[in-house]
């Protein structure tokens, strides 16, 4: 049997969870696996020994404005930093004010007036793994921080913040929340606000992703509520800046939350005249709150609609693991799992030109339909466990 053949067969029991898969294994950690596999046959041994925590899949990496953090009850948080979220000048908010020009003398009164944002569409780049299904948050917050040196902006009003599935369609909205603004009071000198939209504090607004939300867009106004003696000369170029703080605790609901994973597996470069089978062991510890249905089908390509073959004959379900009566888990659970794959299998798939392996995750809560919040702690997981047994027809001493 050729080296390259048996790096490939390699190969195609890596893929399983391959962007969590570690290369640090250390011999104990190796014995274990085995011991815990029960593994033997020609040729066996441990490949995967992984935790996958769902903040992996939920905060982009390549975006540092995203990121998880626990609280000191160890709930999870999914935060997301938008820096310069809005930017302007005290001009600009008597854009619509033609009789009111600058400077504007110190003891002066400045007339009222508002400067409204441009509603805009931002990305919410941490739901990009999940494609359907309905996810509940508890309480989501919005916060603005608010650094301004005009003398004149007390007030800012939040008209709406809305959530799209689309960059047309809206189905969750906050509105109508106003706040004060601490106006600056020495020239050059900003002062500083932070102003917290508390969701839980407005009715009827868990975020109801029945088609999950790729954008989320703010309307919002700011400026003087009430003529304003100014405290110092303004010359209109006072700067104002807003940044966007969200915040998305994962205190959460799941209905058929669906996600896609894919890893490449290219069945077109293997030699399968060498083998007899291959078969795969998986142990799964689930650690979460949360029921895991998981499937994996074969495909040509990721574009590829209609499936090759599924790499289990039915969907592993992997029950969420026990939990106290403030829903947090005490215990978890675990499923073992063999899939054999025949040479004849192995045949058909290299055959149909499989070059890609597709994962699909269901996950669901108890009770979800009536708000029962599950909570996502520091330290749950989903831990797998992959192991190996090849039968193949050359003697280990033709390697």
């Amino acid at each position: 049997m050729k080296k390259t053949s048996l790096f490939l067969i390699f190969s195609f029991a890596i893929f399983l969870f391959s962007e969590s898969c570690r290369r640090d294994f250390h011999i104990e950690e190796v014995d274990k696996v085995t011991d815990d596999l029960s593994l033997d046959g020609n040729l066996a041994g441990p490949l995967l020994d992984t935790k996958v925590r769902i903040e992996q899949f939920i905060v982009p990496e390549e975006d540092s404005s995203s990121w998880a953090e626990h609280d000191s009850n160890k709930l999870l948080h999914i935060r997301a930093l938008r820096k310069n979220f809005q930017s302007f000048q005290m001009k600009d908010i008597y854009k619509d004010a033609p009789l009111v020009t600058f400077p504007i003398p110190s003891g002066f009164f400045a007339p009222a007036g508002m400067f409204k944002f441009e509603s805009r569409l931002y990305a919410l780049d941490i739901f990009g793994p999940f494609i359907s299904g309905k996810f509940f948050i508890k309480a989501p917050k919005f916060t603005f921080h608010v650094e301004s040196e005009a003398p004149i902006l007390d007030t800012l009003q939040v008209n709406s913040i809305k959530l799209h599935n689309s960059k047309k369609h809206v189905y969750k909205e906050v509105k109508n929340i106003s706040f004060s603004v601490n106006p600056a009071t020495q020239q050059g000198v900003a002062k500083y606000s932070k102003l917290l939209v508390d969701t839980t504090k407005v009715a009827d607004f868990p975020v109801h992703l029945s088609t999950l939300p790729q954008y989320a867009s703010f309307d919002i106004s700011t400026g003087n509520s009430k003529a304003t003696r100014l405290p110092f000369k303004a010359t209109g170029n006072e700067p104002v800046n807003v940044n966007l703080d969200m915040d998305f605790p994962l205190e959460i609901a799941l209905v058929d939350l669906k996600m896609k994973e894919i890893s490449d597996f290219d069945a077109t470069e293997y030699n399968v005249d060498e083998i007899e089978s291959a078969e795969f062991k998986i142990f799964f510890e689930n650690a979460y709150p949360i029921d895991i249905d998981l499937q994996a089908y074969f495909v040509q390509d990721e574009n590829t609609i209609i499936p090759v073959d599924s790499l289990f004959e039915k969907s592993i379900k992997v029950p969420r693991g026990k939990v106290d009566k403030q829903n947090r888990v005490t215990e978890s659970t675990i499923k073992k799992e063999i899939v054999t794959m025949s040479k004849k299998r192995l045949e058909r798939l290299k055959a149909a030109g499989v070059k890609k392996l597709v994962f699909y995750f269901t996950m669901n809560t108890p009770d979800a339909k009536t708000r029962r919040y599950m909570k996502i702690l520091d330290g749950n997981f989903m831990g797998i466990r992959l192991g190996f047994k090849i039968n193949y027809k050359a003697s280990i001493t033709e390697l």
